[in-house]
C-alpha cells in the first residue's frame, strides 16, 4: 500500500516524503530495501493484529473481561479481576 503512494500519489501532489530513522528521502531518491521495509512492516501489524484476536477470542470464550472499567450496576469481582460481580450499591 506505502508503495502505491510513495510511486505515484506523492509525485503527483507533489509530496516530499521523508523517514528520518531510516534515512530515506525523495527528493534524493529512495533505496532499493523501501519496499522490502513496507512489506515487514505490512506483515507485522498484520501478525500483530491476529494475535490480540487471538487473545481477545480466547479471554472471551473463558468468560473474562476485555475492559478495563465495569459497566454500569456491575463492579470487579473481589476474588477474580477479570470476571465482573453486581454492583450491590446500584441495585
Amino acid at each position: 500500500m506505502m508503495d502505491y503512494y510513495l510511486e505515484f500519489v506523492f509525485p503527483e501532489k507533489q509530496i516530499r516524503y521523508i523517514a528520518v530513522t531510516e534515512g530515506e528521502d525523495t527528493e534524493k531518491g529512495l533505496s532499493d530495501f523501501v519496499p522490502f521495509r513496507n512489506l515487514f512492516n505490512e506483515w507485522l501489524a498484520k501478525d500483530t493484529s491476529r494475535k490480540v484476536k487471538i487473545a481477545l477470542h480466547a479471554k472471551f470464550a473463558a468468560g473474562e473481561r476485555t475492559f478495563t472499567t465495569a459497566p454500569l450496576g456491575y463492579m470487579r469481582h473481589p476474588e477474580n479481576q477479570n470476571k465482573l460481580a453486581v454492583d450491590p450499591d446500584t441495585s
